[in-house]
């Protein structure tokens, strides 16, 4: 899944040189012997927080993207596996299962499911059982 990320790290690149950028502007000009900053700060904290905001739906959406991707390849028929350095690694753990994998079963026969809520906090869960997944795949 090399490349999965193009569009959430595009805009992490050039959004944080904007961010930059805008915030040096509004510091300047505001200066440094302003009594009250506090529209200054606000406007510099709705900027970051808004740029983190806007980060983490495209991540969102670009880790929905790949994960739909993989399921499919690791649900794929596969046939016999003659080199297993040329096959992708869900290929290769389904040639290598002992019965047929179910639809919602990791690569352990784990059913995973996500659930989601309203709380916004499930991407963190969901990057911590990606982790562990690549960890328990590469093992």
């Amino acid at each position: 899944m090399s490349g999965g990320f193009r569009r959430s790290s595009a805009f992490g690149i050039v959004g944080v040189i904007v961010v930059m950028v805008a915030v040096a502007l509004i510091a300047l000009q505001f200066g440094s012997g302003t009594a009250h900053p506090t529209g200054a700060l606000i406007a510099i904290v709705g900027i970051v927080f808004g740029f983190i905001a806007i980060l983490m739906v495209l991540q969102r959406r670009d880790l929905n993207k790949v994960s739909g991707a993989a399921e499919g390849e690791a649900l794929a028929e596969v046939g016999p596996v003659s080199d297993p350095t040329t096959v992708p690694p869900g290929s290769l753990i389904a040639a290598m299962a002992v019965r047929p994998m179910e639809s919602g079963a990791g690569g352990d026969g784990i059913t995973v499911e996500r659930r989601r809520d309203s709380s916004g906090f499930d991407w963190l869960c969901d990057l911590w059982l990606a982790e562990r997944l690549a960890d328990a795949v590469r093992a």
